[in-house]
């Protein structure tokens, strides 16, 4: 049986670099932009979003991304 691995911290640094370039994007979009595999972006999305550090809208497929507001 294969093991999880960690998400690393660069994947995580590309995504959020990502976001901030293109607020309201999908995770295929930025997938794509960041030039990560989706299945990398979602665990770093899913780590960015237990830190508070992004925000979504929308649901499913329609879900988009963008980085926290600080007051």
């Amino acid at each position: 049986r294969a093991t999880k691995s960690p998400t690393s911290d660069e994947d995580c640094k590309a995504v959020l670099i990502t976001i901030k370039k293109h607020p309201g994007s999908s995770l295929p979009a930025i997938a794509e932009a960041a030039g990560i595999d989706k299945a990398k972006v979602r665990k770093a999305i899913a780590k960015l979003r237990k830190d508070k550090a992004v925000t979504t809208a929308g649901k499913k497929r329609a879900t988009t991304y963008a980085l926290t507001q600080v007051a």
